[in-house]
């Protein structure tokens, strides 16, 4: 199964804590970020009526040209509708950081996890269409409105979009759809298992756990402080033992 190649360009000023190095190094047997790091300016004002950016705007700021099977484009500006991801022509898309952004920092979610979990998104999108991004309006259905932790979650409601991007998956009726549409089951099954790895940090799924389960966090933490306390005792006893020996032989 060779993986989609993937070229993925920023255009505007991108947000301080967003690490990009991380999404191009991600290791993945279904997508290849390929290409150099290109980043286009934002050179124009917005053309919408709530200060947006339309689809012919961000087209016309990005490349028709590409190494990759299809370009995505992360920007930081609002899209038409107020979208955080909009189908472009050409096999392009753009990913829009605006609002998204603050959304994963409350939620202590990288952002990089955003990113990746609509690249994943784009890739099945690509392969279902019959290696092809269709643009929006186009009669292309596949999202549910349901909020199930999926990568084709609707998430009309952008705060909806922290169940899936922390622990995503593709869910049981979006399998089946894409196995219909003649997407490889293999690669429907790699793209589970790799979502597995789009965590947010250790730190705040403990922190999260502990929130969840106070009592049992106590609990647990008395037990640990008492074998640390035991185990403490034993070292400095056999410690003890050991210099009297030794001074008894002297």
């Amino acid at each position: 199964m060779a993986p989609v190649k993937i070229s993925l360009v920023t255009v505007g000023h991108m947000p301080r804590d967003l690490k990009l190095a991380a999404v191009r190094s991600w290791r993945s047997s279904v997508f290849q970020i390929v290409g150099t790091a290109e980043s286009y300016a934002l050179n124009r004002d917005a053309d919408g009526p709530d200060w947006e950016y339309s689809d012919q705007a961000i087209e016309e700021l990005l490349p028709t040209q590409f190494e990759g099977d299809f370009l995505i484009a992360i920007t930081n500006v609002p899209l038409t509708d107020n979208y955080y991801a909009r189908r472009l022509n050409g096999n392009r898309g753009v990913v829009s950081l605006n609002e998204v952004t603050d959304i994963m920092r409350a939620a202590n979610i990288p952002i990089e996890n955003a990113v990746l979990r609509l690249l994943y998104a784009a890739t099945l999108v690509y392969k279902r269409f019959g290696n092809r991004i269709p643009r929006t309006g186009e009669n292309a259905p596949y999202t549910h409105d349901e909020t199930r932790g999926c990568l084709f979650d609707m998430n009309a409601y952008k705060p909806d979009l922290v169940a899936s991007c922390d622990g995503p998956t593709v869910c049981s009726d979006c399998a089946a759809q894409l196995r219909n549409q003649r997407v490889p089951l293999e690669t429907v099954e790699a793209v589970r298992q790799e979502l597995k790895r789009v965590r947010k940090p250790l730190y705040y799924r403990l922190a999260d756990w502990i929130r969840v389960h106070p009592i049992l966090a106590l609990i647990i933490s008395g037990i640990v402080a008492v074998l640390l306390g035991t185990i403490g005792s034993l070292i400095a006893s056999y410690i003890y033992a050991a210099l009297t020996a030794s001074s008894s032989d002297s």
